[in-house]
């Protein structure tokens, strides 16, 4: 089976989607769309089974910040205690069709990518997880001191 990770698209029906947590279906079924297209409040990426085009999953992150009260590290006295930036994955599901195949891994990858794409291009510390999210895992939880481990061949062994 072979996945392709892109920007959702207008044209990309969401309405067979099922992951088994009905707050993650509505959320992709109904609102993410609007948010990405209309209100321009998040961006959702999906996980495409290339041969079918079916959508295996989704990922929808924002820019966030995070005040530095919030970590649970020591070494935060090296950075200023305003609001830092971060990329919040919002919403992360996997369609039941596809569970337990690596692609809710795949998915945070990307994300990761996303992340340090971002550090380059605008500044951003770190990625997290919707605290409700059942993927808040530690790997998504970087501060910018944990991230000293995340390199390219880090994020390589999620896969």
């Amino acid at each position: 089976m072979e996945i392709e990770i892109r920007k959702l698209e207008k044209r990309d029906s969401r309405a067979d989607f099922s992951s088994g947590d009905i707050e993650i279906d509505r959320f992709f079924i109904k609102y993410a769309g609007q948010n990405q297209f209309k209100h321009k409040i998040g961006v959702t990426y999906i996980a495409v089974e290339t041969a079918t085009q079916k959508i295996a999953g989704y990922a929808t992150v924002s820019s966030s910040s995070l005040n530095i009260s919030q970590l649970e590290i020591t070494e935060y006295k090296k950075l200023p205690k305003y609001p830092l930036p971060i990329l919040r994955i919002a919403r992360l599901g996997v369609d039941e069709r596809y569970q337990k195949r690596g692609i809710g891994k795949i998915l945070l990858k990307k994300m990761l990518y996303l992340a340090l794409e971002l550090e380059k291009l605008a500044g951003c510390l770190s990625q997290l997880c919707h605290p409700n999210s059942k993927y808040n895992h530690p790997i998504v939880n970087l501060s910018i001191f944990e991230k000293r481990t995340c390199t390219t061949s880090f994020i390589g062994k999620l896969c």
